[in-house]
């Protein structure tokens, strides 16, 4: 299966970045390798929480033998408004490449298109835009979801209170772990009932078990699971079940990405589960392409795109049943060094 997967990307990479080959000659990129400086821009949703520490990692891992390529870190702090400015900021400072996480998939779009028609090539991360761009690496949010609901109904017998806890309002336009988790809910929960769901202020752990223990409260701990879109999310919703006395494992709690706090979290009994996917690769893939595309100096335009080629990040959920075969191949062992 994992030699299957891994042909199929390779696949699906150069049907996606085929048009560039035949559109590409004659085209000037920078040399990467030294010269000049080169800038990518990473415009951010927000830069709270523990992703964006390996975001940072990778960004580190990336660029370390390119000398003159810089990363520029933009916190957008959940603002469409400074996602445009700081896009428009990047094409008036001649940047190479910009890699962004839209908020919104419509709200980017003159932006994005202003940066394509300057020849910056634009990269989405997993909620993406719209508008045609260069490249958008998604992210299984939906079948992360899905996987949260079906598990959490099986493991209840169907029948349940679920709390949920979800993205910012401003994310929900475009994540789609939600419309994932319910679909399964209605396939294999007919009895499960979401007792709440709560849109945090901001995807932070520490929002999370504040909101976690509002709600329980709220629900006289009368709650049978949690969902949590993320781990750092599923994390807090942990602690504040901890913290209001209630044994590890009687609610059951799902998470998204696989931390590997949340790995241990399995072994220990106080997680259900999550489900895996591995940031790091997907942003050091983004920053790849970016160095591709600066050097190659081809982007959307320049090449004739009419639709913006998509790649699927790999994703499959872990629980007790198989948390042992994940490796730590991840590196988040190594967060506290990023930065």
């Amino acid at each position: 299966m994992k030699k299957f997967l891994a042909l199929a990307l390779a696949a699906l990479m150069v049907m996606s970045i085929a048009p560039v080959t035949a559109s590409a000659e004659g085209l000037e990129g920078k040399d990467i390798n030294g010269g000049e400086p080169v800038k990518i821009g990473f415009v951010s949703m927000s830069t709270l929480g523990i992703t964006n520490e390996l975001y940072e990692l990778a960004k580190v891992d990336a660029v370390q033998q390119y000398p003159n390529v810089e990363i520029v870190t933009f916190d957008s702090q959940y603002d469409v408004v400074k996602q445009n400015q700081y896009i428009q900021e990047c094409i008036t400072q001649g940047f190479s490449a910009i890699i962004t996480e839209p908020l919104d998939t419509e709200a980017l779009n003159a932006s994005i298109l202003d940066a394509e028609a300057a020849g910056v090539a634009v990269i989405s991360l997993n909620t993406g835009a719209s508008a045609t761009h260069s490249l958008h690496l998604q992210g299984t949010d939906y079948g992360m979801g899905y996987f949260g609901g079906q598990y959490l109904s099986e493991a209840l017998g169907g029948e349940g209170k679920i709390m949920v806890l979800d993205f910012p309002t401003a994310m929900m336009a475009s994540a789609r772990q939600y419309e994932g988790f319910m679909d399964a809910v209605a396939e294999f929960g007919p009895n499960v009932e979401i007792v709440d769901h709560q849109n945090l202020d901001g995807v932070t752990t520490d929002i999370a078990q504040t909101t976690c223990a509002d709600v329980l409260t709220k629900l006289n701990n009368e709650v049978d699971a949690i969902y949590a879109v993320t781990d750092d999310i599923a994390l807090g919703a942990v602690q504040a079940l901890k913290a209001a006395g209630i044994p590890d494992g009687q609610v059951k709690v799902w998470g998204g990405t696989g931390y590997s706090y949340a790995f241990e979290g399995i072994r220990d009994g106080s997680w259900y589960g999550t489900s895996w996917c591995d940031t790091y690769a997907q942003v050091t893939t983004a920053i790849e392409f970016a160095l591709y595309f600066a050097a190659s100096g081809v982007n959307s335009v320049k090449a004739g795109y009419t639709s913006t080629p998509t790649v699927y990040q790999s994703m499959f959920p872990v629980t007790k049943d198989n948390v042992d075969t994940i490796q730590p191949l991840s590196r988040w062992d190594q967060t506290a060094s990023a930065g």
